[in-house]
């Protein structure tokens, strides 16, 4: 069963047989995690339980560090969206 994974934000997803490699893509961060990627990831990982071609992942960095943990200032960014959406009083 063949995904199309190219529209995946902050990842990189590559096949060769049964062995997916998945490589995070944000090396201005060291990879740091964020919403995006870890929505993306969510969904390679739903796809994988049920793709009976995958017999191996492989979860890899693009740069020096595997991941810098979470991308804090993403965090931020979404927190003040968040705060200011539902701080304006709906008419």
């Amino acid at each position: 069963m063949a995904y199309d994974y190219s529209q995946f934000g902050g990842v990189l997803v590559a096949r060769q047989d049964k062995v997916l490699t998945i490589t995070l893509n944000a090396p201005e961060t060291l990879d740091a995690f964020t919403g995006t990627m870890r929505a993306s990831m969510s969904r390679i990982w739903d796809d994988v339980k049920d793709d009976p071609d995958v017999h191996v992942v492989v979860l890899t960095g693009a740069v020096r560090a595997f991941s810098a943990g979470g991308n804090v200032i993403a965090m931020q960014k979404d927190a003040r969206t968040n705060i200011q959406g539902k701080g304006r009083r709906q008419q």
